[in-house]
């Protein structure tokens, strides 16, 4: 094996996503190969740097104020009052309160109190979980998941139920609320699209907590539940509607979006919108996960990403970035008109507010989002590339060869030409502006960028 063949898997290995003959061929070179020994320590060492979770800034004068609020040991530093004490009066009054400090210093010391830090409580976050005294794993892999893999999940050991999601990008046209006002308006052939996800209520209920377990079990078949940004976004709850082309749902239900992975709405997998791509496995199971995720990596013979309940905010497929209803909320939603050629005409009202040029160093101008441009240039500015080919920011890219719009439409991923994106001194700089690297991927993409907001795994 040479370092050219090495270098794209020394990543593939932190996350166990070799085959055996490339993991045994890989520990050999580095084993002798200096450069990729540096390398693959660089990359470990920057895959804990993004796991460290930020710290909390707690302000500990407030606390300690209060303490000595509690005490009574106040002193008043305020201007002396127009009318003046007798000196002896005031003598007196100070011999006392410095007796009174002393006292208040003694009791401090012989009996010390903890400080009382007032923190606002975290929110509660509804997770899914098995039912029972099961464990919940989720299993997705890129492109969709293989035909029967609920079938060959389902006879593992252990394995004790399996909820299947499908997912696809639906082309909203119209929507109304509950008493029938329309709220959106489109330009002729413009559509809005919305990240949807298709499930078996009865399955998914399962895995479901609380109250909601009944709001996604009574999913009629021509209904769909908005995620809470989601339902935020448009302006309407239960009791609207949403048309795509030809087919109209109405909303029964408001989940957390904890709950549905930020999908901006769900359908049943049974009901008239055609969502045909199993996206992830929900798999309830008892006994060893590292067991159960080296068998399922065999049943579907495919390389396959795991996260549990609290290893990511969302349990969806594609969990390395923000779902689009997240994106929609911080960068704003756009319509979007398909030609024939399958050319993509974005809102030029969303452009003018959104997209930016900025000019970095070394690589030249790059269009971009205006809510990233700030961060991105600083950040590419201090990696200190240089290239001849000019970056791909923004683009309103054809649809040609997807169904769905990446991330470029939006202005916040950017691919970057040149070996020197991978380097760990580049991937590092980025993550800290908030940008997660592609080469960390599932399905990698070592010249590729996307702003997630923070360095978190």
């Amino acid at each position: 094996m040479r370092c050219r063949d090495a270098t794209p898997l020394l990543s593939a290995a932190l996350d166990d996503e070799l085959a055996p003959d490339e993991r045994q061929a890989l520990t050999v070179h580095v084993a002798t190969c200096a450069r990729c020994h540096d390398e693959q320590r660089a990359y470990e060492r920057l895959r804990a740097q993004l796991r460290v979770g930020e710290p909390i800034a707690v302000d500990l004068v407030p606390a300690l104020r209060a303490q000595l609020d509690d005490r009574h040991v106040l002193v008043d530093l305020e201007p002396e009052r127009a009318t003046r004490r007798p000196r002896r009066a005031r003598v007196a009054g100070v011999i006392a309160l410095v007796a009174a400090l002393i006292a208040a210093l003694v009791v401090v010391v012989r009996r010390p109190a903890p400080v009382r830090v007032a923190t606002r409580p975290a929110p509660v976050i509804p997770q899914l979980r098995a039912p029972g005294t099961a464990s919940l794993l989720l299993a997705w892999t890129t492109g969709g998941l293989p035909a029967d893999a609920t079938a060959r999940t389902r006879a593992i050991v252990g394995v004790r139920a399996v909820t299947e999601v499908r997912g696809t990008e639906l082309l909203l046209t119209g929507e109304h609320d509950a008493d029938g006002h329309a709220r959106l308006h489109l330009p002729a052939g413009a559509t809005i699209p919305l990240d949807a996800l298709a499930i078996d209520p009865a399955t998914y209920a399962r895995d479901v907590p609380g109250k909601a377990a009944a709001v996604v079990r009574a999913l009629p078949p021509d209904g769909a539940l908005l995620g809470a940004t989601s339902a935020r976004l448009r302006g309407i709850g239960v009791g609207g509607t949403l048309t795509f082309g030809g087919t109209t749902l109405r909303v029964t239900g408001v989940v957390a979006d904890s709950l549905v992975g930020a999908a901006e709405i769900v359908v049943r997998d049974d009901g008239p919108m055609a969502v045909p791509t199993p996206r992830f496995l929900l798999v309830a199971y008892r006994g060893d996960r590292s067991d159960l995720e080296t068998a399922i990596r065999v049943a579907l013979q495919q390389p396959v990403r795991f996260r549990a309940p609290g290893e990511t905010p969302y349990l969806r497929q594609g969990d390395a970035v923000l779902p689009q209803a997240i994106v929609k909320a911080r960068f704003g939603e756009f319509w979007y008109r398909r030609a024939g050629d399958g050319l993509v005409t974005i809102d030029p009202a969303w452009i003018a507010r959104n997209i930016v040029t900025i000019d970095v160093t070394g690589l030249g101008p790059i269009r971009v989002n205006r809510g990233i441009a700030s961060a991105l240039k600083t950040a590419l500015d201090d990696a200190g590339l240089h290239s001849t080919t000019s970056p791909v920011g923004f683009e309103a890219e054809p649809l040609t060869a997807r169904l769905e719009l990446s991330r470029h439409t939006w202005g916040i991923g950017i691919a970057l030409p040149g070996a020197a994106t991978s380097r760990p001194a580049t991937i590092a700089a980025l993550a800290r502006a908030g940008f997660r690297w592609g080469g960390l991927w599932l399905n990698r993409s070592p010249d590729y960028f996307e702003w997630v907001g923070s360095a978190t795994p």
